[in-house]
């Protein structure tokens, strides 16, 4: 049965049914992209972490402090892809935090998520025109809520998925389902507090990535600088794969599978030592992410090393993804725990137990 995702209604990108892109071309995308988000300070390996989310999922959500970067980042990251066109690129405000204070809180609240369920739905509506068909269109919603995180990211997925299109948005009831556009990126920002509390079914959907705290280099100027003579939605379609079998199918003679792969066969062999079944979405995640950090030539992504670059993907992948949804096990399974830890420490050093709550201490209930 097929994963209940915004990408089960994905069409496959040009790569995936046309000519393959040419191999210098997302080398190009890349280096533009960094070039654009210059101003916020990140490093080379950060900014293809974040073009490889969204080569993998349709989704990605960025986690940070309140007074951080976030938003700045998501927005900029959205105009740089989408384009200059206004038309491209809907803001969206989350949760109303500034009315917690309110007499009237919960009017301010139903207020707030009639008119992002009306925009949201009129956006949609006006994304099935034919001119719209070439590029990419994004929504980006800030600073949302715990509960926007599951309607918008769980339960919309799902409606995609079993209806064919949107039926039912906060306080907005559609007859007929609206049709959810094939070019749609959702980003969406929240507080670093609530990481810990996230549904693990958000990760079927999209890529949960921590940004930094501090704000953006002083005195930068935040407007993207638009590459010249290069559509970095167009590579993004043509380079992306949102299916685990048309990532393996595109590189049937990868040179370097075993660096590819090598985080998630690992990771298998070690439940598979403990007799136990890895959670749902775990390997199609591993993956998407692991496949696509790769170029059409099986070149990497974050490194030309393959070793180097195995690695690199590796760890934003159990960071982001994997550690992640196995939380839940991790808290009753000590022997697991144990194991994990002593291979992270031997393979991906970077992630200590400081990293991930599940690995800090033993668990309360003990299945050796």
């Amino acid at each position: 049965m097929a994963e209940k995702t915004l990408r089960v209604r994905t069409k496959q990108s040009k790569t995936e049914s046309g000519p393959a892109p040419s191999v210098q071309e997302e080398r190009s995308a890349l280096d533009s992209l960094g070039q654009s988000l210059a101003p916020f300070g990140l490093s080379p390996p950060q900014i293809t972490n974040l073009w490889v989310a969204l080569k993998s999922k349709p989704a990605l959500l960025l986690s940070g402090p309140g007074e951080g970067v976030r938003d700045h980042l998501a927005m900029d990251l959205a105009r740089t892809i989408a384009g200059p066109q206004a038309d491209r690129l809907l803001r969206l405000q989350g949760h109303p935090w500034w009315a917690a204070k309110a007499r009237n809180q919960v009017q301010f609240i139903r207020a707030q998520q009639r008119l992002t369920s009306l925009r949201l739905r009129t956006f949609l509506d006006q994304a099935g025109d034919s001119e719209f068909d070439a590029g990419l269109l994004f929504a980006v919603m800030l600073d949302v809520s715990r509960a926007e995180l599951h309607e918008y990211f769980v339960d919309l997925p799902r409606q995609v998925s079993s209806a064919g299109g949107v039926v039912e948005l906060p306080l907005n009831f559609a007859p007929r389902p609206t049709r959810y556009p094939d070019q749609l990126y959702w980003l969406a920002t929240f507080d670093f507090r609530l990481s810990g509390w996230l549904d693990p079914r958000l990760l079927d959907a999209a890529t949960i990535v921590e940004v930094g705290t501090g704000p953006p280099l002083e005195g930068a100027d935040l407007t993207p600088r638009l590459p010249s003579g290069l559509k970095i939605s167009e590579t993004l379609v043509r380079n992306r794969r949102f299916h685990p079998n048309v990532a393996r199918a595109l590189l049937p003679n990868h040179p370097h599978d075993r660096d590819a792969l090598r985080p998630l066969r690992c990771l298998l062999a070690i439940l598979r030592k403990r007799g136990l079944e890895p959670p749902s979405g775990l390997i199609s995640d591993g993956l998407l992410y692991l496949e696509n950090a790769w170029d059409v030539a099986g070149d990497g992504l974050f490194d030309f090393d393959p070793v180097a670059n195995g690695l690199l993907a590796g760890e934003y992948w159990l960071k982001q993804s994997a550690l992640p949804r196995l939380r839940g096990m991790l808290r009753q399974h000590q022997a697991l725990q144990l194991d994990l830890r002593a291979w992270l420490e031997a393979e991906f050093p970077k992630i200590g137990a400081a990293d991930e709550p599940a690995l800090r201490s033993y668990p309360q209930r003990v299945a050796v």
